[in-house]
């Protein structure tokens, strides 16, 4: 298996048929396979970063109102 590329995440025969077909690579083919693997990575983290936002900002709506009803009760 190339060492630059980890499949460690994925199933043992997914495992295999990639080690293989890397193989029968060129090292420009490898290169861009792994860049891809990265933007699709990288793509997934983005997108977790943009759902905790979007919770962090519920969350503080959250805080606001429960502040407003707690100045109402005052």
């Amino acid at each position: 298996m190339n060492d630059d590329i980890c499949f460690a995440d994925l199933g043992p025969v997914v495992q295999t048929a990639l080690a293989e077909t890397l193989e029968l690579m060129t090292e420009e083919q490898k290169r861009k396979f792994t860049e891809r693997r990265l933007d699709r990575a990288i793509e997934f983290i983005e997108l977790k970063i943009i759902d905790m936002e979007k919770r962090v900002s519920i969350a503080k709506e959250s805080i606001a109102d429960i502040r407003k009803d707690k100045e109402l009760i005052r």
